[in-house]
């Protein structure tokens, strides 16, 4: 799925205090460090992994695992499944 522009009304919701954008706090990219959440109203709820598409939210998980320390079988991501084999049905939700 291509990357929106503009963030979707989910995306408003999910990051309202920086207008639906995550913020990637590398303000050296010149205006470009900010993703717009493009995530749509069936997307898993409380939050998202990134799973429909959403680059924003797939970075912002990729962020939280790193600091977590957890990382998938490539060392770099986790699979939805073995998501929740590891951390529960709830997963990524918790």
């Amino acid at each position: 799925m291509p990357q929106l522009a503009f963030p979707t009304t989910e995306g408003l919701r999910r990051y309202p205090a920086t207008n639906g954008c995550f913020e990637r706090g590398m303000p050296e990219l010149d205006g470009m460090d900010r993703l717009p959440c493009t995530c749509t109203d069936d997307c898993s709820r409380p939050s998202c992994s990134g799973h429909c598409g959403c680059e924003a939210c797939a970075l912002a998980t990729a962020i939280l695992l790193d600091q977590l320390s957890i990382d998938g079988p490539d060392g770099h991501t986790m699979s939805l499944e073995e998501g929740k084999a590891r951390f529960g049905p709830d997963w990524p939700n918790i």
